[in-house]
């Protein structure tokens, strides 16, 4: 599975060289820039999700309850994902240095993630050389080693998707239930980062159906990656039940996003809607709801189009139209990564339509593609923006590099024959 031994010399060097030298400038930037890269007040610790993250970790270690934005109530309102690896870090080496050292975390996972990558393109094209040209264009993509030193979810989240997508291609592959269950267990540990993967499974039913697995292999391994799930997310699940008297599988915090993605544009200074403030995270979240519900039935019936088109066209454009590079290094200007992150859109995209042409009964590459749809879809009910698409962009670089190894594939077949026309061209002067 994790095999590099049938691999040229060549492409193991090349790999292992590309790994390391992101890795080493991550780990430079993480103390070169230290906490520039936080987003939020590190002394008020209440104003970004970063610095929330950090004071949430604070008061579990003190007081053992999981707070975010009220500090005094418990909250349903993140995933604990992250404030358990703070904590983990700030426990061992305190506030200060257990920040670098979730940063360095950040930075090693990156490293492995590379590996892992590589690995999962690898098997989903079936070539060695599309997956390592994938892995030099996301280790080049400078967001990834930027983005090492934030304190979010997001570089977790994509090391354990691309970890889930490779069990997940096995799994299908070989049908043994080992896989199953590694799957199970990566797709839990992913829940408690990012709720937004909790549909996962629709797509490997659809994989399923597309690999003509039979209705009793698809009960069974149902079966067995729902009890390593239910392992995984049961002690979420008992601790909500405790604090709220309800059974809440994931957060109850989509109200707030949901809202403001009703406003076209966010633009908020045209037909805004005021509402009650809670004093209860949970009420709040669902006041927060019923606004935007409501807000959708007063305007949408007056601005159908400009409604279908903000719900499609517009929060997909802000969805890939920027890199999500909230804290420039190097002196690499937004500019210069915006331009780069374009060109790797628009690669991929053509790379999705070459890729599901030429690949008929290999459906790897239609589950990649689904799961960035997946995703670009999600969010356009919500709020909007390229934070959400960061941990999926590797699958973008991997579409785009399949495309660009299609070009070399179609120049490289006019090579020799430019080449015979020069030599006669040649003789028949000499």
């Amino acid at each position: 599975m994790f095999n590099l031994k049938d691999e040229k010399m060549w492409i193991k060097l090349c790999l292992l060289f590309t790994a390391g030298i992101v890795f080493a400038v991550s780990l430079s930037m993480i103390f070169r820039y230290g906490n520039y890269f936080l987003l939020g007040d590190i002394n008020t610790l209440d104003n970004n999700d970063d610095v929330k993250y950090l004071r949430s970790a604070l008061l579990f270690l003190e007081k053992g309850t999981l707070v975010y934005g009220r500090v005094d109530q418990p909250t349903v309102f993140i995933m604990p994902g992250i404030t358990y690896i703070l904590a983990f870090f700030m426990k061992l080496l305190g506030f200060s240095h257990g920040i670098i050292g979730f940063r360095i975390f950040q930075a090693v996972l990156h490293f492995l993630g590379l590996f892992i990558f590589f690995f999962l393109i690898r098997d989903v094209f079936n070539n060695s050389k599309i997956a390592l040209l994938a892995c030099v264009i996301e280790g080049a993509y400078i967001p990834n080693i930027s983005n090492t030193g934030l304190i979010l979810t997001e570089e977790i989240f994509k090391f354990l998707l691309y970890l889930l997508l490779y069990f997940t291609l096995w799994a299908v592959k070989e049908k043994k239930a080992k896989y199953y269950m590694g799957g199970g267990v990566i797709l839990g540990l992913a829940c408690l980062f990012r709720p937004t993967i909790a549909l996962f499974p629709v797509l490997v039913l659809l994989m399923w159906v597309l690999y003509r697995y039979r209705i009793q292999e698809m009960i069974k391994y149902t079966l067995i990656t729902l009890t390593v799930i239910t392992a995984v997310m049961a002690p979420w699940w008992i601790r909500n039940y405790l604090e709220f008297d309800r059974f809440i599988p994931l957060t109850e915090s989509s109200g707030n996003p949901f809202l403001q993605g009703t406003y076209i544009n966010y633009d908020q200074s045209k037909d805004y809607m005021s509402y009650r403030v809670e004093n209860n995270e949970i009420k709040m979240n669902e006041t927060e709801f019923a606004t935007g519900i409501e807000r959708l039935k007063l305007y949408f019936p007056d601005q159908k189009k400009d409604y279908l088109y903000w719900y499609t066209v517009g929060k997909t454009y802000r969805n890939w139209n920027y890199p999500y590079y909230d804290r420039p290094i190097l002196n690499v200007s937004h500019k210069a990564v915006s331009q780069y992150h374009r060109i790797i859109v628009l690669l991929g995209l053509l790379g999705v339509i070459s890729a599901l042409v030429k690949n008929k009964t290999n459906f790897y590459p239609l589950m990649m593609f689904l799961i960035i749809l997946y995703f670009n879809t999600i969010h356009l009910i919500y709020f909007a923006f390229p934070r959400y698409m960061y941990p999926i962009m590797g699958l973008v670089i991997a579409f785009a590099a399949f495309q660009l190894f299609e070009f070399y594939l179609f120049f490289r077949q006019f090579v020799p024959k430019f080449k015979n026309k020069i030599d006669y061209h040649h003789i028949t002067r000499g």
